[in-house]
């Protein structure tokens, strides 16, 4: 994919250079550059990357022009107008400008000639960069476009294919299922994730809004929602032996697995019809009602005792299988009913103009604040000292102010390599074949395939692309001097945003992990008291559960985002190991837990009401209380093992609950409840034992602590 995405923007940048390079332009680079700054993968992320360009020239022209009307050109009018356009910005949620805003503001002070007529130099920029932003988005749509809504459909028919294979391999059972089983569910995951990625890459403009009419949101979960149904179906697999149920059924689940095969081509048919938007007519028949002997046969081996004649634990993990059979197929024949709407569905997507207004976070005006007075202290530097480009300084500050220390740090890192690659590319092209088109596309195709070979992304990859464009196009005259200059003048600008992140102080990833974890697992054992309270009362709970699961998911998305920021702050020293172990360790079970408890909500949710439930009260209670207090021990002991007498005793009750019900079966008393109502009961033990194992299993493999 970047050997293509690299090819094609070095084409269009030599296309553009061809046009311009001896052109009368005042700034005959940034069309190259409103090219390299936009271009990207897809049609959506392009114009989003070019409405924030020329978007945010266009607000902090309007601002600049104001400002330096009043004050002049100096230092502190170029963080007044960074200040006060990225807060308009934000005040209106147009987040893509307000990178451009910075950059803009730095440019208009940073360089005297520009700050003369501000309001003639945004009308320049804004139609020179247009130029680049026109072409970059016709590149995009016309050559190798990343379409996000057939991959999303491909993905969608893989994890379709994955889970049929998957579930005829359970079906057939033994070691042979085993083989490649996990490496198939591992593959759902995978794709789920990269179809969530692309997803929130894509949501924007008119792309978008088709994404979200099509509620590819929801079709993501139920990808995640058949991976996990597949992978509680793989637990009748664990046995040390073959389930002894599993025989009596060999025809109902061949014919089961048969249609199941069916309906699946059918749906990926179907997904098929979608991407040449074709409309489809046709209908596929449920699954679930091809359960019903498998269900009515059983039923009538209880009602005659014949169930008694296998083990308790064989016929618990039976009717679990059964029941996350049951999910699955349930949703199969949603997705199925959810894919067909969508193909009959005609209504117009709408369009909204309205302006509305954004609350600014007290965090986010202070950073903005504080970038703010370091550029003006960085241009008072750059011209106290007479810099020959000094605004390149003031422009890698503001890439590398970042509100917390480790996003700067990384954006720093990025730009100072990337500039590095540019410079060493430009040296060697200017000095050898010399200034034309084909250098400027050699230029920019060997930069961002080094800087890819390193594993830097576009925010590198921009950084050595200008300066490969600018050197070639403007400075081939004396290319060695602007070369060196802009990239040791760009290493300056990064080591004095690092100084004042560190000394204005910074927001640190790493100070704030450890207070979101014992907010998340509080959240989970209020989600997990609640939902039990629900089943146990049958009874509505105050507590609105739906945006509760949204703040988890948020504060779980979140944990991840810092913790991957607290890799490159390296404050903590030789603890830092230590503390990347145990964040790994907390998130993942977080992440654990947190499906595990939604499970335990789908199986309620799907609950049959009758009176099974009524004859283990206490023990459920006892389940209910013993796990919620092991999530609140979790949350308070984020630097230290909870107290092991908590996790010890989780599982007792539910082996209270499977003994009694082997007295009751041994009776003949278990006879007298619905087979559905039965199946029920096991499904809200089977994801009650899951909640309690994986709290077990947390509290034994627990990471050691080690002093520092």
């Amino acid at each position: 994919m970047i050997l293509k995405h690299a090819l094609k923007t070095a084409v269009a940048a030599g296309i553009l250079a061809a046009l311009f390079q001896n052109s009368d332009l005042t700034h005959v680079q940034y069309p190259v550059m409103g090219l390299i700054a936009t271009m990207l993968t897809s049609v959506g992320d392009t114009v989003k990357a070019g409405w924030g360009r020329l978007g945010g020239s266009a607000v902090a022209g309007v601002f600049a022009t104001l400002i330096l009307s009043v004050f002049g050109s100096n230092p502190i009018a170029g963080g007044i107008v960074l200040l006060l356009a990225s807060l308009f910005c934000e005040l209106l949620g147009w987040k893509a400008l307000v990178s451009q805003v910075g950059v803009f503001s730095a440019l208009i002070v940073g360089e005297p000639a520009l700050g003369k007529d501000p309001g003639l130099y945004t009308i320049q920029r804004i139609w020179d960069n247009g130029i680049g932003v026109f072409v970059a988005t016709a590149v995009t749509l016309f050559f190798w476009p990343e379409r996000p809504r057939q991959i999303l459909q491909k993905h969608l028919s893989q994890i379709l294919e994955h889970t049929d294979q998957c579930f005829q391999q359970i079906i057939q059972g033994g070691e042979i299922a085993r083989t490649g089983l996990e490496q198939r569910i591992a593959a759902i995951l995978q794709l789920a994730k990269a179809s969530e990625t692309l997803l929130e890459r894509s949501l924007y403009g008119f792309l978008g809004r088709q994404l979200v009419q099509d509620n590819w949101s929801d079709l993501i979960a139920r990808e995640r929602r058949l991976r996990r149904h597949l992978l509680a179906m793989t637990r009748i697999l664990r046995e040390e032996h073959k389930n002894p149920l599993l025989v009596p059924f060999t025809e109902e689940l061949e014919q089961l697995a048969h249609r199941v095969s069916t309906n699946i081509s059918a749906i990926k048919i179907l997904i098929q019809r979608q991407r040449s938007n074709r409309i489809s007519k046709s209908e596929i028949p449920p699954l679930e009602q091809h359960l019903s002997a498998m269900m009515n046969r059983l039923d009538q081996m209880r009602h005659t005792g014949e169930i008694r004649n296998y083990p308790l634990h064989d016929v618990i993990h039976f009717y679990d299988f059964l029941s996350s059979l049951t999910r699955l197929i349930q949703e199969l024949d949603q997705l199925a009913i959810q894919l067909q709407t969508q193909n009959h569905r005609t209504s117009p997507i709408r369009f909204s103009w309205k302006l509305s207004l954004h609350s600014i976070p007290i965090a986010q005006i202070k950073h903005y604040l504080k970038v703010a007075i370091a550029l003006g202290l960085t241009l008072a530097i750059a011209n106290f000292f007479h810099l020959e480009y000094g605004y390149y300084v003031a422009l890698s500050l503001v890439v590398a102010m970042q509100p917390t220390l480790g996003k700067g740090i990384d954006a720093g890192k990025q730009r100072v390599l990337g500039t590095g690659i540019g410079a060493l590319v430009a040296i060697a092209l200017v000095n050898t074949l010399g200034s034309h088109p084909f250098t400027v596309a050699l230029g920019v195709a060997l930069t961002m395939l080094g800087c890819d070979y390193f594993g830097m992304t576009s925010a590198g990859y921009k950084g050595g692309c200008f300066l490969v464009a600018i050197a070639l196009m403007v400075h081939s005259s004396e290319p060695n001097s602007y070369i060196w200059g802009r990239f040791f003048e760009t290493l300056l600008g990064i080591l004095i945003a690092m100084l004042f992140s560190i000394l204005l102080p910074p927001q640190t990833a790493t100070a704030k992990i450890n207070p979101g974890l014992h907010q998340t697992f509080n959240q989970l054992a209020r989600l997990y008291e609640e939902i039990m309270e629900t089943y146990l009362t049958e009874q509505d709970v105050a507590i609105a559960i739906d945006p509760l699961i949204e703040h988890i998911r948020q504060g779980i998305n979140l944990q991840t985002a810092l913790q991957s920021e607290s890799k490159v702050e390296l404050i903590d020293g030789f603890r830092s190991a230590i503390l990347q172990r145990r964040w790994n360790f907390m998130i993942s079970y977080e992440r654990t837990l947190f499906s595990s408890i939604l499970s335990l909500q789908h199986v309620i949710t799907q609950a049959i009401p009758g009176g099974l439930k009524q004859l283990f009260l206490p023990e459920l209670e006892d389940v209910k209380q013993q796990n919620m207090l092991a999530i609140k021990a979790i949350a308070g002991s984020l630097d230290l093992p909870p107290n092991s007498h908590l996790f010890t005793a989780l599982l007792i009750p539910l082996q209270a609950i499977e003994q009694k019900l082997e007295n009751l079966r041994s009776s003949g008393v278990t006879t007298t409840y619905e087979m559905s109502e039965v199946i029920s009961f096991f499904g809200i033990l089977s994801a009650l034992r899951e909640i309690s194992e994986n709290l077990e299993q947390m509290s034994k493999h627990w990471p050691e602590k080690q002093s520092s």
